[in-house]
């Protein structure tokens, strides 16, 4: 499993808790993956961040297999809309409904919204199992919630590889290097390092601020 997130501090809260996983530095302009690698991709609350969502779908479909699944969990928004959102964090949104998501490559398969405790009391009660099952169970009656995850079939012509991060030098990452330029990676492999002293953000923006 691979974990891509633009902010350090979540990636390195995330590795107190997983073993397993490969926690990766990087913005979402390119994933730094080879093609078709991936047998599932979640995008979950990261898109509507982004000011270009048709070339990160793009990368989606690039770095899943053929009939793999990808998963998009979005704040959804009935119509589009031209102002941008900036959140108390600084962080940007673009107001986007789901139906704008859209690829050649995939297939939407189902819409789930966030179920029937998704709201206050829900989460001071988090803890309740039961809650959780009945939240799981009635989520496809919920399609016009303000969350929603919609779950598609990825559709295209292509062999099946293994899943390698790549370095920002081209090489591929192995055991902790990388076996084109012999740089060294900690915990988390940092593509971003140095490049901007600005705070964590989700993504990396060419545009300038609204």
């Amino acid at each position: 499993m691979f974990m891509l997130d633009y902010s350090l501090s979540n990636l390195r809260r995330a590795s107190a808790r997983l073993e397993r996983t490969t926690l990766v530095r990087d913005g979402f302009d390119r994933l730094p993956f080879d093609d078709s690698v991936f047998d599932f991709v979640a995008l979950i609350r990261v898109i509507h961040h982004v000011p270009d969502p048709d070339a990160l779908l793009a990368e989606v479909v690039r770095v899943a297999r053929n009939g793999g699944t990808f998963v998009l969990g979005i704040a959804h928004h009935i119509r589009q809309r031209r102002s941008v959102r900036v959140t108390p964090g600084r962080h940007r949104i673009y107001p986007t409904p789901l139906g704008r998501y859209g690829h050649a490559g995939l297939e939407r398969v189902e819409i789930r919204g966030v179920g029937a405790f998704d709201n206050r009391i829900g989460r001071s009660l988090e803890r309740l199992t039961p809650l959780a099952t009945v939240d799981v169970k009635t989520s496809r009656l919920w399609p016009a919630k303000s969350i929603l995850f919609a779950r598609y079939r990825v559709s295209k012509a292509e062999g099946k590889n293994q899943p390698h991060v790549k370095c920002s030098c081209g090489g591929t990452i192995s055991g902790g290097q990388c076996g084109g330029c012999g740089r060294s990676y900690g915990q988390v492999i940092d593509l971003v390092g140095n490049e901007t002293s600005q705070a964590d953000r989700p993504y990396r923006s060419r545009s300038p601020n609204p």
